[in-house]
């Protein structure tokens, strides 16, 4: 837990020159919450006078390290504070909204503006703020509390602005898109290879498909037939027109099968009579 130093502001034990020449003992007033304020004051003196209560306004600042909610300051302003935090003091005297000095936590979060709201509850008011959150500040954010610490880091050392950081972030959205949606065409493409393997699989085997998505083998050619006859055309699914063709084609062809021949008459001995002794000459 950081300590004090003598005007109250918390001390963590670091040490910085002021552009007067002072040293700041503790963390930079940069980094610091600082708020100016009026607040009503009773005047004891003039109330003893006047016989009744008298209050006054007077100028108040609080000072805490943004986080630390245990460790506030809260005096009346000196006119070295309005030195040191010169910003806030004159959007103070004009009547305007005190902003502290950094980068609006808007840019870390923008999607996320219950953060926002919860930080600046506990005075963290910038992503510098944040960054250099204590340990106490951190454990007061929550769980979330050393998450939020390093993402604020990280902005601060990755970009000077929040257009570089979350062009970044937009970039490995989108590859994280396009990854998702290659992994889910390769997905796809396995399906349809596996129904065609499974297609294929059964289509050799002949199992559960339709005989007209079957190919069917090429006819065997014919073999030459005896006699000089013209071989018969293979069949092509018995077609009765090819048939009817193939049969007149073969009996008017000069190659076409001749009618039967009958056997010629033998002269000489009749058949059945048995011979006689030949004569000798």
């Amino acid at each position: 837990m950081s300590g004090y130093i003598g005007d109250g502001v918390p001390d963590s034990g670091r040490f910085q020159m002021r552009p007067d020449g002072s040293v700041q003992t503790g963390p930079g007033d940069a980094s610091m919450l600082c708020i100016f304020y009026k607040r009503a004051v009773h005047n004891e003196i003039k109330s003893a006078q006047a016989g009744r209560p008298i209050y006054e306004d007077m100028d108040y600042v609080r000072i805490q390290q943004p986080g630390e909610t245990t460790q506030v300051v809260d005096r009346p302003t000196r006119n070295d504070d309005k030195n040191r935090w010169p910003v806030q003091w004159q959007a103070y005297a004009a009547g305007k909204d005190q902003v502290a000095e950094g980068t609006p936590l808007g840019l870390l979060f923008p999607r996320h503006p219950s953060a926002i709201a919860m930080l600046q509850a506990l005075g963290i008011m910038t992503v510098e703020h944040l960054a250099n959150a204590s340990a106490t500040a951190i454990a007061s954010i929550g769980m979330h509390g050393q998450d939020y610490a390093n993402y604020a880091q990280k902005y601060i050392a990755g970009a000077t602005s929040g257009a570089a950081f979350h062009q970044m972030q937009h970039e490995l959205e989108q590859t994280k898109r396009q990854n998702d949606r290659l992994t889910k065409q390769v997905d796809d493409l396995q399906h349809q290879m596996q129904q065609m393997n499974t297609m294929m699989m059964a289509n050799m085997g002949g199992a559960g498909v339709p005989m007209s998505s079957v190919r069917q083998p090429a006819p065997m050619p014919a073999e030459p037939q005896p006699g000089g006859a013209m071989p018969r055309a293979p069949s092509f699914g018995g077609s009765q027109f090819v048939d009817a063709q193939t049969a007149q084609i073969n009996a008017t062809h000069a190659m076409g099968p001749q009618p039967e021949q009958p056997e010629p008459k033998h002269r000489g001995w009749p058949k059945g009579k048995a011979r006689g002794p030949r004569k000798a000459a």
